[in-house]
Parts: C-alpha cells; structure tokens; sequence
C-alpha cells in the first residue's frame, strides 16, 4: 500500500508545507526490482554496493518513497530528473532540476513500512517509523530516562506506546539535528509528553526549539520533529489521513 499525506504548519503569519509519502508492506513485494529504472547513475553506484536483498529493498523504496514526495511537494517534475543522494554524515539530499525552494528529505524505515518527507529548510522537518512492538518495548525500556518513565506513569498511555514514542522522539531529534545517536541520550532528555486532537507531543528539557508529533497507522508510530514554535494544521491533516481511512489513536 502507498499513500501521500500532506502537512501544513502555521508559524506566526507564515504557513510551510511538508509532504509525507508512505510504502506499507515493502518487505513481503517481490515486484521492487522494477524500482530501479527510477535510479539516477549516482544512485545506481549506490545500489550496486549493497549486498543483501533486504538493504537493496530499503534502498530502493526509500529512494522511491523519496522521489514520489518530492514530485507532490512541488507539484511538478518528472521522478526520472531526480536523484537522492548522501551527505557526508549520511544524510539524504534531493538533486532536483529547479529546486528554488531548497528542498530537502528525510526518510525512515521500519521492517514494515518506509516513510519519506520532503519540506523547505526554511522549515526544517524529519521523520522517523519504529513499529510498536513487546519486543521493542523492552529493547527500549534499558535506554529510557527514569525521569522519563515518571512522566509516563502519569499518563493514561500503555508502555508499549509510551517507550516507542520517546525512542521515536529522540530518534528523530538525532536527525533534524544530524548528529544521529552520538550524543549522551542524556541530552535528548523529554520532559513533556501530553495529547492534542488524538496526537502524541514531545519537548526535549535542552534542545527546546523542536517537538515531535505523533501518531499511529497501522501498528507503526510515526513521529515527526519540527520547530517548536510552529503549530500543525490539525484539520486539513486528519482530513489527509482520514481519506487514507487508516487513522488509529
């Protein structure tokens, strides 16, 4: 299943657009080899250094996933003139023809699902998939804060949903900030977690210009770090995933 979802964030008198493109069910689709007719010859480098079926699959999903909400976002192009490419601490770059409004992306994937998210850097954005899981629960539950855990206990959210959405939370705090998990998870310390209109929010206690958002589909949590000061559109967005008929809270 893939599906686009379109995210507005209003920020004083401004309003900035990011677009969310999402492959459910990729590991079970034998057809991904047809995927690499969309490769650029950089990527085709790429691709050709990965050596087990399930990275090729990442690859090329990702890159896909990437491609097609680039190609939404701007709401033109052609998916053959763009490329994904990688920064020197491994992030993704969008190569785009005209890309005025400096265009970026973030992709992640989980053993279910890859998702990707285009938005303008004046507006930075990033993604991140983790699927909620009692395996997952308790390869979290050693990396989570006791402090963390205490604002958990007061909330009316089971643990399973709670862990995953703090790892989520950090896990893409590391990416807007492109430091990945170098930092002493100390320093990613959340101390406010509450629920608006059937999301979950987080504030980190030390980088207090971003929160994350975050929802449920289908199993997966997906969280989405942005500036804090800016507000999500809930309205047109619940209508984007309403459509999609896969919301759960």
């Amino acid at each position: 299943m893939q599906f686009s979802l379109n995210m507005q964030f209003n920020r004083k008198h401004e309003r900035f657009f990011a677009n969310l493109y999402v492959i459910s069910d990729y590991v079970i689709n034998n057809d991904y080899l047809i995927l690499e007719e969309f490769l650029g010859a950089n990527e085709k480098i790429a691709y050709g250094n990965l050596l087990s079926v399930g990275r090729k699959k990442e690859y090329l999903f990702g890159r896909y996933a990437a491609k097609k909400s680039a190609l939404t976002h701007l709401s033109a192009g052609n998916i053959q003139e763009i490329e994904t490419l990688s920064g020197i601490f491994n992030h993704p770059i969008l190569r785009l023809p005209k890309n005025t409004d400096n265009i970026s992306v973030s992709i992640s994937h989980s053993a279910q699902m890859i998702i990707a998210i285009t938005f303008s850097e004046k507006h930075p954005v990033s993604v991140d998939t983790e699927i909620l899981s009692l395996e997952n629960t308790n390869k979290i539950n050693n990396v989570i804060l006791q402090e963390e855990k205490d604002i958990l206990s007061s909330l009316n959210i089971s643990k399973e949903i709670g862990y995953t959405l703090l790892w989520s939370s950090k896990e893409s705090l590391s990416k807007i900030i492109r430091t990945g998990f170098t930092l002493p998870l100390e320093t990613m310390e959340i101390n406010n977690i509450y629920r608006e209109k059937g999301f979950y929010y987080c504030e980190f206690k030390l980088f207090i210009q971003y929160k994350t958002v975050s929802w449920i589909i289908n199993n997966n949590l997906i969280t989405v770090c942005m500036p804090n000061r800016s507000n999500l559109d809930y309205q047109s967005f619940e209508r984007e995933i309403e459509s999609c008929a896969i919301y759960e809270i």
